[in-house]
């Protein structure tokens, strides 16, 4: 599946292109000019769940490490930007968290709790998709068929998940870090021993903060899902409900999980939008325009996110040149 890498980039974007021509430019241009200044508030309100998703991340942690907020929200916006542009199943920004944060914790530490975390945030994902199921077989008229596949998909992920949790109390840790070495996304020589120990001791004496993780990434799977796409809806004039706004936002996680392959969902969650308002018998111009409002959204976030990385990139080429400059190595 290597080939698949850099060409999944293009085949999102051409998919999309694809679902623009089909519902036309015009009314999905109309759409997203009446926004105007709504688009901030949209903006701000991402703040709010990424910082739950850090506050998720720093509880895996523990307060005990001394970590400051501040640099953990830097990391995670880095590493999500980089997960959003890198065609890696959305994996490739996870070890760049915790490199970013090796100052105040060891990158073995730091690697864990980041595998740790997309676990939970996985697993909140999960359970996300699964109440849009429930919703969806109430309230949407879905052929048996696509009932039968929809309910497999989503009890396998939970299987999956279950697995992965059982899979990391077994220090897994060798394992794990010889599939990062592969695609280069970790150097040879980081050590596993430490990285094992904490895995395995999280989910065994840290049922609470496991606990409280999940709680803080639904949260924002809330926040980010289903209130975003109430205030856009509402911005526009359309009246939904909040268990609409829930289905929506719950079955798009479904759709973009299915795309995984597709960095950040690019097509499949624009796309998708659209066919699940056609199927609530909503118009599916509004709802690949909501899409197109969230992948906006994203792109700013994503940029956000790049520019820190770039600041911390010349930090530490600063403090290079200033080590080599006091103790030159001849």
């Amino acid at each position: 599946m290597k080939w698949l890498r850099p060409v999944s980039p293009a085949l999102g974007a051409l998919v999309l292109a694809l679902f623009i021509f089909k519902v036309g430019l015009h009314p999905i241009w109309m759409n997203l000019k009446s926004l105007k200044w709504k688009f901030v508030p949209i903006l701000v309100l991402c703040l709010s769940y990424e910082s739950l998703n850090t506050g998720a991340w720093l509880t895996v942690i523990g307060v005990e490490r001394r970590v400051k907020f501040l640099k953990l929200f830097k990391a995670w916006l880095a590493g999500e930007a980089i997960n959003a542009t890198i065609p890696l199943m959305s994996l490739g920004g996870e070890p760049l968290k915790a490199a970013l944060i090796r100052d105040e914790l060891p990158f073995s530490r730091g690697m864990a709790s980041v595998v740790i975390d997309r676990t939970i945030s996985s697993l909140a994902g999960i359970l996300f998709a699964m109440s849009g199921v429930a919703l969806g077989f109430r309230y949407l008229v879905l052929p048996l068929r696509l009932k039968v596949a929809i309910l497999t998909i989503t009890v396998t992920g939970a299987i999956f998940m279950l697995f992965l949790i059982f899979a990391q109390l077994h220090a897994p840790g060798s394992s794990v870090m010889r599939a990062l070495r592969k695609v280069k996304l970790v150097r040879r020589d980081v050590k596993t021993l430490a990285f094992d120990e904490y895995l395995s001791s999280f989910y065994r004496d840290y049922k609470s903060r496991f606990l409280l993780a999940l709680i803080m990434h639904l949260s924002a799977r809330m926040i980010g899902g289903i209130l975003e796409t109430w205030i856009i809806l509402r911005f526009w004039d359309i009246n939904v409900g909040f268990t609409s706004a829930w289905l929506i936002a719950s079955l798009t996680v479904l759709i973009v999980t299915l795309f995984a392959f597709l960095p950040s969902g690019l097509g499949a969650s624009e796309g998708g939008q659209a066919y699940i308002f056609k199927a609530m018998g909503l118009d599916p111009t509004v709802g690949l325009s909501m899409g197109i409002v969230k992948r906006l959204r994203k792109i700013a976030w994503v940029m956000i996110g790049l520019i820190i990385l770039a600041g911390s990139k010349s930090r530490e080429e600063h403090l290079g040149g200033e080590l080599t400059a006091k103790f030159p190595s001849n």
